[in-house]
């Protein structure tokens, strides 16, 4: 939890983190079910797709059914040969609700499945980055999918079928007959009154469709540069035939589903181990309904914010992350982003805990005090702060064990974990090895408080071990001594989760000197902190 100035504690008992919950994180209220008549107010276009996803008239569903049902008997008065005498659908749209992180886990846990907040078969006429049904509560909403006929959902989990769905791609046999099968979704899209999107008929061959791409950059203000979002989830959708993939280290990806017409493009801020939320829902970037590839360079605002807690989270769950334990909760996290400041706290934890409906672990603010944008870098490093508490928390095993550790040690743990982590991205992202990512701590000394007049907890004792910086000198002579240098995150975390204490960490690394570190270096560091009450 990284703060500038001072911090609320990491919700040192359950009873500050029931607070923390009815109060700091009021977006979310306990889940009740509510039925939805199914109409969707209309309103005018947003236009810098940064609000929510305005939904406009219910469309048809060129692949629900009842067109395909019509359009098959067509195809079969033709004479075209299809291999089935009658048309069975392929899939069933439908909508669940969750009502607890534990309903929500279980419906995402099956990662072949994509599940969207907006229902599919309506007009999108404002690109929003977020969608809640007005007539549920804020910590509830329904999630759209299609869903193989044999798909066999919890029990648990509320949901409701709106159409049978035949998707020519998804059956058996579709590469066979794929000339009457594009002949027969040709037929169903006229039956839905949905003309050809050139001024001249496409003739229905193969030549006509083709393969949706796309290209996703990000500007980055810490290097002055964009460079290529990996790791994103896009999605092609056209109704309720839909595809998703995944970015390469190019920030490229490509779909084998080929489509006739034009498609909608986004993504969906998430991957199997992470939720990134809009207050309390999914985040999307809705981009345009088009043919062709898309490009994309994501610039500023809340987009910008995603992008780059998307880059964080993908170090941590699919890099390396400086070899220690990854922030696995016994759930996906989910990480709140709030487009607004609460100088001095950049973010906070609820740990794992989801007393009430779906809960969000990570809250993290993306404006400065002045209403400005954060920094790519300091946004990143807030991210991993907060995911280093998590890793923490996995470490230890639970939650009782982690309140066993001063205040001292967990919060300067995570902030030589974000240090050090961020540091290192943006080395190689800058080409600059001796960039230092500002949160080091190095001008701590013994005075410095936090509002409430207890020593600030963020300190640089982990940094110390690492850097071969001494910070103590002729002009700051009341700076940490640090004559201690060359250990790395991995030994740091072993030493680390022995120590619960200021006089804990001392014996702990006595007991384990590396890289040439003598006790008497040790105790010249620990002393820096010796007698203060964290």
């Amino acid at each position: 939890m990284e703060n500038v100035t001072v911090k609320i504690r990491f919700i040192a008992k359950m009873l500050v983190a029931i607070v923390l919950i009815a109060g700091i994180s009021s977006c979310a209220k306990d889940c009740e079910y509510f039925e939805s008549n199914g109409n969707y107010s209309k309103s005018d276009k947003i236009e810098d797709g940064e609000d929510a996803i305005v939904l406009g008239e219910k469309m048809n569903d060129p692949y629900d059914i009842a067109f395909m049902s019509e359009a098959f008997q067509q195809l079969k008065a033709e004479g075209t040969e299809l291999p089935f005498d009658v048309l069975e659908p392929t899939g069933m749209y439908i909508r669940v609700l969750a009502g607890s992180t534990a309903e929500l886990d279980l419906l995402e846990a099956d990662t072949n499945m994509t599940w969207f907040d907006f229902p599919l078969d309506y007009e999108i006429i404002g690109n929003g980055t977020y969608y809640h049904d007005p007539t549920l509560p804020d910590s509830a909403t329904w999630k759209y999918g299609v869903i193989p006929m044999n798909y066999s959902l919890p029990s648990s989990l509320q949901h409701e079928l709106i159409y049978n769905v035949f998707i020519p791609d998804d059956y058996p046999e579709y590469e066979k007959y794929e000339e009457a099968f594009d002949r027969l979704e040709e037929i169903s899209e006229s039956l839905c009154g949905y003309e050809e999107e050139n001024e001249e008929k496409e003739i229905s061959t193969k030549a006509s469709k083709w393969n949706p791409s796309a290209t996703i950059r990000v500007t980055d203000d810490t290097v002055a540069r964009t460079i290529p979002l990996q790791g994103a989830k896009v999605t092609v959708r056209r109704l309720t035939k839909y595809r998703s993939k995944i970015t390469d280290a190019n920030g490229y990806c490509f779909f084998e589903t080929k489509f006739k017409k034009k498609v909608n493009y986004g993504i969906i801020w998430e991957r199997s181990y992470w939720d990134i939320r809009c207050t309390s829902w999914q985040a999307y970037f809705n981009g345009p309904e088009q043919k062709g590839t898309w490009t994309l360079t994501i610039s500023g605002k809340k987009s910008l914010m995603y992008a780059t807690m998307h880059r964080a989270l993908l170090i941590a769950f699919y890099g390396t992350w400086g070899g220690l334990c990854k922030p696995t909760a016994s759930h996906s996290l989910k990480v709140r982003y709030l487009d607004e400041s609460r100088d001095p706290i950049q973010g906070y934890n609820i740990c794992q805990w989801n007393i009430f409906g779906i809960r969000n672990n990570i809250t993290i603010y993306g404006k400065n005090s002045d209403n400005s944008y954060k920094r790519t870098h300091r946004l990143f490093g807030t991210v991993t702060h907060e995911l280093a508490h998590q890793s923490m928390l996995r470490l230890v095993d639970g939650r009782d064990n982690f309140f066993e550790y001063n205040i001292f040690i967990y919060e300067s743990w995570a902030r030589c974990v974000q240090w050090k982590i961020t540091s290192d991205h943006y080395k190689i992202l800058r080409n600059d090895p001796n960039y230092s990512h500002p949160v080091n701590a190095q001008d701590w000394t013994r005075n410095s408080q936090t509002s409430d007049g207890n020593p600030y907890p963020y300190t640089p004792v982990f940094v110390d071990l690492i850097d071969n910086y001494n910070q103590r000198t002729a002009d700051y002579p009341n700076r940490c001594i640090d004559n201690v240098s060359g250990y790395i995150l991995s030994e740091l975390q072993s030493i680390m989760v022995e120590s619960y204490d200021v006089e804990g960490l001392r014996e702990t690394l006595k007991d384990n000197l590396l890289h040439g570190t003598t006790e008497e270096q040790i105790d010249e560091l620990l002393d820096n902190y010796k007698d203060l009450e964290f």
